[in-house]
């Protein structure tokens, strides 16, 4: 994003790490760690939505 220069409009969830939200206004990043992804079980709620894999 940095080399397009695409910077988020809002950031949220620094102090503590487990849940980072990237707010770009046309998206919406979240950044898990492992346990809180675990935790909080997207598969389940979002399942059947379509999966776009991200080249890093």
């Amino acid at each position: 994003m940095r080399a397009e220069d695409l910077r988020p409009k809002h950031v949220e969830g620094y102090p503590r790490q487990e849940w980072i939200l990237l707010d770009y206004s046309g998206f919406v990043v979240h950044i898990f760690t492992p346990r809180t992804r675990s935790f909080y079980d997207l598969e389940r709620l979002w399942g059947g939505a379509a999966r776009l894999e991200m080249k890093e």
